[in-house]
């Protein structure tokens, strides 16, 4: 008798043990009217069309955060890790089966560098549930199933819209660090070359003298009269393409020797642009 009791009171509770969610709730459906049909209509439709997970290097299956409806699978009196984004911090967590269900929040590193985890385990298999986790940063919405063979150690996710805010950031920083190489003009002073030599008798120099690696810049101070510009050629001086914008002659080459020639006779006053890398 004691026997056949053993047996009963162990087939009970293996009963219980593989009893689903289901099993403990009413048959009865809810009766929906067509527009509370509709959206449970919309989330079929979006969860078909979610993006596949990947899987890194260090074996994370990463879900694409905002396009996919996660899912982990967990083998019974197994840990399940779910990593969050490195500096997030979990505000609170709710799993709709806590009976069944094991969630702890554990941490890795330290300071700004702090990641949560959040780990899972089952206590049976066939059991399906949902977790929600809450951070300063985001709302995760999580399915859990346990299977006797079949477990996810590593989970993560991907954050497609804190990539573009980072590329978006650095696109600024990049743009904002030029408009500082930048000058008035729009030259970027680091693609400019300086190196040129002034000599000659005259009351008055350029402000300035440089070149793009294309065209040659030359800024005057304000004169009475402009200073005629040539350039040493194989005959001695000779002309060549160049226009004067706001007290800058720009020549539309790069030249050796270049000279500044105002007045004539006594009067005249030259000046020569020598170009260092040309005399190396």
């Amino acid at each position: 008798m004691k026997k056949l009791i053993t047996i009963a009171i162990a087939v009970f509770f293996a009963g219980l043990t593989t009893c689903r969610a289901a099993d403990f709730v009413s048959p009865v459906s809810a009766r929906l009217v067509s527009k509370e049909r509709k959206p449970l209509a919309l989330q079929s439709r979006w969860q078909k069309n979610t993006l596949d997970p990947i899987t890194t290097r260090n074996g994370m299956n990463c879900f694409v955060y905002g396009h996919s409806n996660p899912t982990i699978i967990v083998t019974p009196y197994k840990v399940a890790d779910l990593e969050l984004q490195p500096g997030e911090v979990i505000n609170s967590m709710v799993l709709g089966d806590n009976a069944r269900w094991y969630a702890e929040i554990v941490f890795s590193g330290s300071g700004d560098i702090s990641t949560s985890h959040v780990v899972f385990k089952a206590l049976d298999s066939g059991l399906t549930t949902t977790a929600v986790i809450t951070t300063d940063r985001r709302v995760y919405h999580i399915n859990l199933k346990s299977d006797r063979s079949k477990h996810m150690l590593y989970t993560g996710f991907i954050y497609p819209q804190d990539h573009i805010a980072i590329t978006k950031a650095a696109r600024e920083k990049e743009i904002k660090e030029k408009e500082k190489r930048t000058t008035p003009d729009g030259f970027d002073i680091t693609n400019l070359n300086f190196d040129y030599e002034i000599s000659g008798n005259a009351g008055w120099r350029p402000l300035q003298v440089f070149d793009n690696g294309v065209k040659t810049y030359i800024k005057l101070p304000k004169l009475q009269e402009m200073p005629m510009f040539m350039v040493k050629t194989a005959a001695g001086k000779g002309l060549v393409n160049c226009r004067v914008k706001n007290n800058c002659f720009i020549v539309d080459r790069i030249f050796d020797q270049g000279y500044l020639i105002l007045g004539v006779g006594k009067d005249k006053e030259e000046l020569t642009l020598t170009r260092l890398e040309a005399k190396k």
